[in-house]
């Protein structure tokens, strides 16, 4: 599975979801009601009135399948967007899942990737944080991958080249830190070396 990974926190809080110690109490969690139609829901942004699908012709951002079947709806699933708090402290997973794609569009961003950004700026005017108070983890890839089906190895890596260079510019807007956690393969998966 492919997602962009997107961890805020502040004032040095950190968690992570699979599994490792927290050393502050969780008071207050929010999660998404649906894993792959709740990320607009959770971010409370209004959708866009028309949903625009990719271009099919030479495809280079998703969704490929249920997201371009189901508007506004992600292709990932098993993953939802998740905060935790402790009342002074937070930390927030965005489920993203290509570099770029059209599946979260609202009034605010044609891409799911625009619409993190502005929800992240939109968190930091809440919380009374500045972007330097952000840090943003940030992977992407495998789901990219799939964008690469019939594409020379050059083109694809020139694709998926632009689409993060253009995701992490836009990222800088509401993070002050930006860390690029590297995509490792697969186990076992063939397909994904």
């Amino acid at each position: 599975k492919s997602m962009v990974l997107f961890w805020r926190f502040s004032n040095g809080f950190l968690i992570q979801k699979h599994g490792v110690k927290y050393p502050y109490t969780i008071s207050e969690t929010k999660e998404s009601t649906h894993e792959r139609c709740g990320f607009l829901t959770y971010c409370n942004i209004p959708r866009a009135v028309t949903w625009i699908p990719p271009s099919t012709h030479n495809q280079t951002q998703g969704p490929l399948m249920f997201g371009l079947r189901t508007p506004f709806c992600s292709d990932l699933s098993g993953h939802s967007n998740l905060k935790f708090s402790n009342g002074s402290r937070f930390m927030e997973y965005l489920a993203v899942e290509f570099a770029s794609d059209v599946e979260q569009q609202t009034p605010y961003g044609n891409t799911t990737q625009e619409t993190a950004t502005f929800y992240v700026k939109l968190q930091l005017g809440v919380n009374g944080l500045t972007r330097e108070d952000s840090v943003c983890v940030v992977n992407t890839g495998v789901h990219d991958q799939i964008l690469c089906k019939e594409k020379s190895d050059a083109t694809c890596l020139d694709m998926y080249s632009t689409n993060v260079r253009w995701y992490l510019s836009i990222l800088r807007q509401g993070c002050g830190s930006i860390i690029w956690i590297s995509t490792t393969s697969v186990a076992g998966d063939p397909k994904y070396p």
